[in-house]
This record gives structure tokens, C-alpha cells and sequence, in this order.
């Protein structure tokens, strides 16, 4: 069964729960720069709540260089590691590899070839990784305002087989989905490789709601189709999370079937 949670802070947790979330998801870069007494807190938070935290993604922050001619990935392995912890502390089962500030091409960088297979290189590191902290990694495709690189789910499944590890896996995100135009064919080609999902309104980047003139019926038809069991959570600008969080997940779980 498909579960459905929200991108949110650790104190909307129980908001998410009475919305009837599953879960939330945490930024891990967030949470890895935290000083022991906002992580303590954090996870206080976390410990108390109603439901858990099984995702996080925002995984490498930008002051870090995967592609380019001045990308170095030794440096972010002390950072991972502390993260990494925290993250098992807190419960989490998937990661999300979207970090566009970090391995995106930088300026006057035009080798994506070499750009992509910086990224496995990235990838072949932190999925061991991820993986002795009991977690995996989904490659997420971001649009093309955001990232010159991984842009399309197709993109995400073959650095994944590239990389070739059971701990690397890929996201279908329906807003970069429906931004680049690349319809839903591409959640069929990642198959038992789609580990995770986004959701939000195609226009404003919004909490799905009904009757907004958005097609979520053929994302949610494509998961089933596959098979999917995974999780899909809400991210995007929410104006009024009571308001918005409880009808939004209440669709999602219609269209689950």
C-alpha cells in the first residue's frame, strides 16, 4: 500500500498526523548542519510524535561541489556520516538525491557526460553509505530551471543502473514531471527501481486539491500500474497546513485505489 506524507519541519508532526499523513519528510542537510540542541530537540519532536519521519531529502548542500572542475567529494563524507546518523536516530528509510545546488554544472561547465558520471561517482561513495545506516537513495530528476543535469525520470533510471548498486534507486516527482513535459512513461522504464515520489500542483507548486485542474489520477495510475508500494509525499508551498494538508491527502488516498 502506497503511503502518503508531507515535507515539513519536525513540529508539524502531529499536524501531519491529523491531516492524515503516514509520515514526514525531513531535509537532511537540515538536519545534519543542526547544533546538538536544535537535533536534540528535533528529535525529541520526532520521538513524541505521532507518526515518524521515514524520508528526508535537500540530502548536499550547496557549499559542496559534486560536478565541475572543482568538484571533490572527500569532503563530504564526514558530512555524510554525521547525517547519516542522525538520520537512523530519527528512523528514516530513504534519502532523496536532488541537491541541485551541488551537482549541477557550474558555469561554463558543459561536459554532462562527465557531469553524470561525477554523479555516480558521487553515488558509487554515498550508497555504501547510506546503506550501512540501514538506508537507500533515490535519484530524484528535477526540472530544468533547477538542474542541467538529471532532468527526466528516464535520466535518474539510467544513472541508476549505471551505478548498479542495491542501495541507488530513483523518484518520479510529478511537479518536475508535468514541468518538463515528459508525460508518465517514465515511472513503467524505473519499474521496481522507483523507490520514492513527490507531489504538488503543476502551477503554483501547491498541496494537490480537487478540482485544480491537474491530472494526479494518471500519476497515481502509472504507480499502480508498477505496482508501486513506496511512498509518495507532498512537497511544494502550503499556505494553511490545516486546511490544505487533510483534503490533499484525502484525494491522494482515493486516487491510490
Amino acid at each position: 500500500m502506497i503511503r502518503l506524507g508531507v515535507c515539513t519541519a519536525a513540529d508539524n508532526i502531529d499536524r501531519a498526523a491529523r491531516g492524515g499523513c503516514d509520515y514526514i519528510e525531513l531535509g537532511f542537510a537540515a538536519v545534519a548542519d543542526m547544533t546538538e540542541a536544535e537535533y536534540g530537540r528535533a528529535l525529541s519532536l520526532v520521538r513524541n510524535g505521532s507518526i515518524g519521519v521515514e524520508a528526508m531529502n535537500g540530502f548536499i548542500p550547496g557549499r559542496y561541489r559534486i560536478t565541475g572542475p572543482e568538484a571533490d567529494i572527500a569532503p563530504i563524507q564526514e558530512f555524510l556520516r554525521g547525517g547519516l546518523a542522525r538520520a537512523r536516530e530519527m528512523g528514516v528509510k530513504v534519502i532523496v538525491f536532488g541537491s541541485s545546488g551541488a551537482r549541477k554544472m557550474p558555469e561554463g561547465f558543459t561536459d554532462k557526460a562527465k557531469a553524470e558520471e561525477q554523479c555516480a561517482q558521487f553515488l558509487r561513495m554515498a550508497g555504501p553509505m547510506a546503506e550501512s545506516f540501514g538506508m537507500r537513495i533515490a535519484i530524484e530528476p528535477l526540472c530544468y530551471r533547477e538542474d542541467n543535469v538529471i532532468n527526466t525520470v528516464s535520466d535518474a533510471v539510467r544513472l541508476a543502473r549505471n551505478v548498479s548498486l542495491p542501495s541507488v534507486g530513483v523518484l518520479a516527482d510529478y511537479y518536475h514531471m508535468l514541468y518538463n513535459k515528459e508525460g508518465v512513461g517514465g515511472i513503467a522504464e524505473a519499474g521496481a527501481l522507483l523507490w520514492h515520489c513527490h507531489i504538488a500542483r503543476g502551477d503554483t507548486r501547491t498541496v494537490p486539491a480537487r478540482g485544480d485542474g491537474e491530472d494526479y489520477k494518471a500519476f497515481f495510475d502509472a504507480l499502480r500500474a508498477i505496482g508501486y508500494n513506496g511512498r509518495v509525499s507532498v512537497e511544494g508551498r502550503i499556505n494553511d497546513f490545516d486546511a490544505e494538508i487533510g483534503p490533499g491527502i484525502a484525494l491522494m488516498r482515493e486516487l491510490c485505489g
